[in-house]
């Protein structure tokens, strides 16, 4: 039976299969404890820790999990829990320094890869983590390995090969030289050493009393509560922190969307230019208009001659004056006699496009505001001054159709008094 049929035996109520998997696992576990706690003792409880709480979670792992990979992260995470409890916790270069005396049956190698390995195995792909642990901690071959992942033994030994390289990489950068050969001979005799018999015994005596309520030692038991208690403030910390993270994003889009959402405007023909140049001419006076609006916001008084600033304000103003008298020579060119009333709609609709960002069914409204309003009974001359004497009215209607991002850009050219709107037919 591979692991997931062995979890799934257990929570079916075979405990059998939970002590297959502790024999199994436990010399792994043991010495992961060992490497990141330094203390034989002190690693005897984490095991056990380790393995009540697999026990209690057992049934509701995710199909499919690797068990080796989750017992490795949990030992981590419970020896680190365990040396802060027991206010232990080192540096890993003065915990290598103790462990070179623990593995003194081990090559002087180790002592400085121990501190770092599980790390370094944790760093990999899940993937990839099977198949390291599969090749030096269960022992397995490669042709094994590749029919388990259904991938030909020559992919498994690339797999493997790479997975190697990536922690020979990943201890380089933490100061601990390695060759890929040398890195696989002391994972093959280091990582899993066999644990005494009577060690993982008393794992499963310990495990199966947990699980009933009988006695078991006290430091396994605390520690397997106190980092049950850890994972699951954890997992309510990150699972609150989505949660924010999720409220946040969707209250940020509804802020975005009522900020751009265009109220209804009257449905209308399509609005289309009839002479290109009087669309680029309306461009560059929207542009000028933007422009001017800066300029005239960037000083709250109009600067005095002794101001230092008033020569640049001179200038820049010179400047707007000339580029909107070159637009009104050439709209005049374009347009003689300033045009029809729908050649002036279009170069004001065209600016208002330009200053305010509206879009194509607003462009057709306003065109067709502005054209009722410049082609009444009277005049072209007559018309286009009583738009300016109804410019407030006009430009009220406007901005109910606007969204609110679009009122900020309305309101920054012409002002909430609309006092530089349809400054362009003032011209004529």
């Amino acid at each position: 039976m591979n692991d997931w049929e062995l979890l799934t035996s257990f929570a079916e109520g075979d405990e059998q299969a939970l002590d297959t998997l502790i024999k199994k696992y436990f010399p792994t576990v043991y010495a992961a404890a060992i490497r990141q706690v330094g203390d034989r003792h002190l690693a005897e409880d984490v095991a056990q820790s380790v393995f009540i709480l697999f026990s209690r979670k057992a049934a509701r792992l995710p199909r499919g999990v690797l068990v080796g990979g989750w017992l490795l992260r949990t030992t981590r995470f419970v020896s680190r829990d365990a040396l802060k409890q027991m206010n232990r916790r080192l540096r890993r270069e003065e915990r290598a320094v103790e462990l070179a005396a623990i593995n003194e049956a081990g090559p002087p190698e180790w002592a400085a890869l121990a501190p770092w390995v599980d790390d370094a195995l944790n760093s990999l792909s899940g993937k990839e983590q099977a198949c390291v642990i599969a090749r030096f901690i269960e022992g397995r071959s490669l042709r094994e390995i590749g029919e388990e992942h259904r991938i030909s033994e020559d992919a498994a030994q690339k797999r493997v090969a790479r997975s190697l390289e990536k922690m020979r990489v990943f201890l380089q950068r933490r100061g601990v030289k390695a060759g890929v050969a040398g890195l696989a001979a002391l994972l093959s005799t280091e990582l899993a050493r066999a644990a005494d018999s009577r060690l993982v015994e008393s794992a499963i005596t310990g495990v199966h009393a947990a699980l009933h309520g009988g006695v078991v030692p006290a430091a396994s038991v605390q520690l397997a509560n106190a980092a049950a208690r850890s994972l699951f403030w954890r997992r309510l910390v990150r699972t609150a922190s989505t949660s924010t993270v999720a409220v946040a994003l969707i209250s940020g889009c509804l802020v975005l969307w009522r900020d751009r959402a265009e109220p209804a405007v009257p449905a209308g023909a399509p609005f289309r230019i009839s002479d290109p140049r009087i669309e680029t001419l309306a461009s560059d006076w929207g542009r000028l208009a933007i422009r001017a609006a800066t300029l005239m916001r960037s000083f709250s008084t109009l600067p005095s001659p002794n101001d230092p600033r008033f020569g640049a304000f001179q200038q820049e103003l010179a400047s707007s004056v000339r580029e909107g008298e070159r637009i009104r020579a050439a709209y005049l060119a374009a347009a003689p006699g300033g045009g029809s009333p729908s050649q002036l709609s279009e170069f004001l609709t065209v600016e208002l496009r330009e200053t305010a960002g509206l879009s194509a069914r607003q462009q057709a409204a306003v065109f067709a505001l502005l054209r009722n309003e410049l082609a009444g009974p009277g005049t072209t001359a007559e018309n286009s001054r009583k738009l300016l004497r109804d410019k407030d009215a006009v430009g009220h209607q406007i901005k109910q159709w606007l969204s609110r991002r679009q009122r900020r850009r309305f309101d920054f050219t012409y002002r909430e008094d609309f006092l530089s709107l349809f400054t362009f037919v003032k011209l004529d």
